[in-house]
């Protein structure tokens, strides 16, 4: 009893002898009830501290409940009964002389075994086991399962640098450095930090294992060193981090690759037709996603691109503007635009037209136009070009040498007449190319009547009539009631009719027996207005050869006028009959004079393009719908023979009357 044992027994005098031999077969295995959780084998460098997990059950029915309970750790091969045990919970047994202080146990309550050991020293190098006892009563040894400890001179492990946030650019934040095995009580350790983004803090601060400091942009991927030293035994270790700090979009551009000539820039000019390549560069960290507009991106914009670069294979007009390149970063969002201009030559040449007074130009779906003569109009020519082309408008199409009746966008026609019909040429000249768009003007217009003429031709009347519109008129001729067009003809009349451009002629020969005052009328229409002449005929005495149908012009307002007219020839007439009656002499055959026109409708000035042999009118007529102010009216007679005048009241008698 006296010697060392690795005995397992309860020391206690009242465990009954059949108990003895299970007891010590259990010192050399576990026995029911009693476990040990416990790392086996644990490495801690000299003068370190090593903490070491354990925890412990045993069968309570067995153990009585009312003595104190206490656990030791002992060196393997001591002998409980009289060797000291490295570590006590019990404050009355004294512990080895070298592991005082160094070697710790907890409440054993808790049925925690831990064994903590600071300043670990080689002589602490061994296997140690476990032991709980009750006070004077009970004890139990856990052999089956022993620590074995130790402690080496050569230190593997390195600092620990624990970081207790994300680094986030401008935001104070603590690194702490620690050393696996450093604790209170240890040898004395120093704590050195280094590194560029703590180059400029203050030394002071640089000398603790806690480190505060502020990140920066630039602080992201440099390094960070923690080094822990000691004197004695002498120890020196250190660790290495780079540092991950997080910060907003910064130095945002635009990369352009075109021709494989790579570029940055914020404005680009780039020909039509160049395939183009843009890269979009942030830097942030985390990196931002990037994104790619066409034109400034609003709240719900949809991105033309997700991605860093944007591919333009051809670049043409629908890509002149700006792009705009996005990085969103939950630290704050950034973006950069380029302005994208393409130098193209011109292309969709447009002719717009406004009438009247209307500024507004509308395009024409057509190349061709129709217009009422007389109306203001203005052509605008525009061509899609960058730079803008030099526009400029001819009358026909452009000759090498031709000279244009504008140099502007915008071709001005006051009054437009016949003679701006035609050809109207938009050349759009460019330094990549020329290009031009022609528009054929048609001028419209209702009948300018020329005529009637009428003559005597043996014994027929012969009257012509011409009228000049656009489209072509129409003519007929009215007789009394009766209507005479087309081409026919009868014992009484003839009608010939014919066109020849913005021309149309007609021609009637009279053939029959003439009634007194008998209306003759030509009349003129098309889709823009009708004219008509009217021609009295006064028949009287046959006409020996062809005399001339004199003609006055009227208006269809002047009725009232006619009638006063008619009144003051008619007294003429019967003046010249009684002269004839006093003692003319007759003439050969009888004289028919046919006398006075009056006109209805509008009558205006014929242009030169006249028919050939017909005379023009004698005055411009007013226009439609005004009155004339002056009216003429004269007869004239065909080889009548004078004589003496009677009496000196018939010498003064009047040949004419002149009518105001």
């Amino acid at each position: 009893a006296g010697t060392r044992t690795r005995s397992a027994l309860p020391e206690a005098d009242m465990v009954p002898l059949l108990l003895l031999p299970l007891l010590w077969r259990g010192s050399l295995q576990q026995l029911p009830g009693y476990e040990l959780r416990v790392q086996e084998s644990v490495t801690v460098f000299e003068g370190l501290c090593v903490h070491v997990p354990c925890s412990f059950s045993y069968p309570r029915s067995s153990w009585s409940s009312s003595s104190k309970f206490y656990t030791y750790w002992y060196r393997d091969g001591d002998n409980t009964a009289y060797d000291a045990p490295v570590a006590s919970s019990n404050y009355n047994k004294t512990v080895k002389r070298e592991t005082q202080v160094r070697f710790l146990l907890p409440d054993p309550r808790t049925n925690d075994c831990s064994l903590h050991i600071r300043d670990a020293r080689r002589s602490d190098t061994g296997r140690y086991f476990f032991r709980v006892e009750r006070y004077k009563s009970q004890g139990y040894s856990y052999l089956y399962k022993m620590l074995d400890l130790q402690v080496t001179a050569f230190l593997t492990e390195k600092p620990h640098i624990h970081i207790w946030e994300p680094l986030e650019s401008g935001h104070s934040t603590q690194l702490a450095c620690s050393l696996p095995g450093a604790c209170k009580g240890g040898r004395p350790l120093t704590f050195s930090w280094a590194g560029a983004a703590v180059d400029s803090l203050d030394p002071q601060t640089l000398r603790s294992s806690v480190l505060t400091f502020t990140p920066r942009p630039r602080d992201h991927g440099t390094s960070l060193t923690c080094q822990v030293k000691r004197e004695w035994p002498q120890l020196t270790t250190q660790r290495t981090i780079r540092l991950n700090v997080a910060y907003a979009p910064g130095n945002l551009t635009i990369g352009v690759s075109y021709r494989n000539d790579p570029g940055r820039t914020t404005s680009l000019l780039i020909l039509e037709g160049v395939a183009l390549r843009l890269l979009c560069e942030a830097d942030s960290n985390p990196p931002a996603e990037l994104s790619w507009f066409q034109g400034p991106p609003g709240l719900n914009a949809t991105p033309i691109s997700s991605t860093a670069i944007l591919e333009l294979p051809r670049v043409g007009p629908a890509q002149e503007g700006e792009f705009t390149c996005q990085a969103w970063h939950p630290l704050g969002s950034q973006s950069v635009s380029l302005n994208l201009s393409v130098f193209y030559a011109p292309g969709n040449l447009t002719i717009g037209v406004s009438f009247r007074n209307d500024t507004a130009f509308k395009n024409l779906q057509t190349t061709s136009l129709t217009i009422l003569e007389g109306e203001d109009l203005r052509l605008h020519c525009e061509a899609d070009s960058n730079p803008p082309a030099e526009l400029s408008w001819f009358q026909g199409s452009p000759g090498l040498n031709a000279t244009p009746i504008s140099s502007t966008a915008i071709l001005e026609l006051p009054r437009v007449g016949p003679a701006q019909e035609g050809e109207f040429t938009c050349q759009a000249r460019h330094p990549l190319g020329s290009h031009s768009v022609s528009l054929n003007l048609s001028v419209v217009y209702p009948p300018q009547l020329l005529g009637p003429s009428c003559s005597w031709e043996d014994q027929d009347l012969r009257c012509s009539c011409s009228s000049r519109a656009q489209p072509a008129p129409s003519l007929r001729w009215r007789l009394g009631a009766g209507l005479l067009e087309g081409n026919h003809g009868n014992a009484s009349h003839v009608v010939t009719s014919s066109s020849e451009g913005p021309w149309t002629y007609s021609s009637l020969s009279l053939c029959q027996e003439l009634s007194s005052d008998l209306r003759l009328s030509c009349e003129a229409w098309n889709v823009h207005g009708t004219q008509s002449i009217s021609v009295l005929l006064l028949p009287g005495k046959t006409v020996p050869q062809a005399g001339v149908v004199p003609v006055a012009l009227g208006g269809a307002g002047a009725m009232a006028l006619l009638s006063l007219c008619l009144c003051l020839i008619s007294v003429y007439i019967v003046k010249a009959r009684r002269r004839q009656a006093a003692g003319r002499p007759k003439v050969t055959n009888d004289e028919d004079p046919v006398m006075g026109t009056v006109t209805r409708g509008s009558q205006e000035k014929l242009g030169p393009d006249r028919p050939p042999d017909q005379a023009p009118p004698t005055k411009d007529a007013p226009p439609s719908g005004e009155q004339q102010e002056l009216y003429y009216a004269n007869l004239s007679f065909y080889e009548m023979k004078t004589r003496e005048p009677q009496n000196l009241e018939a010498t003064s008698s009047p040949e004419y009357s002149e009518i105001k």
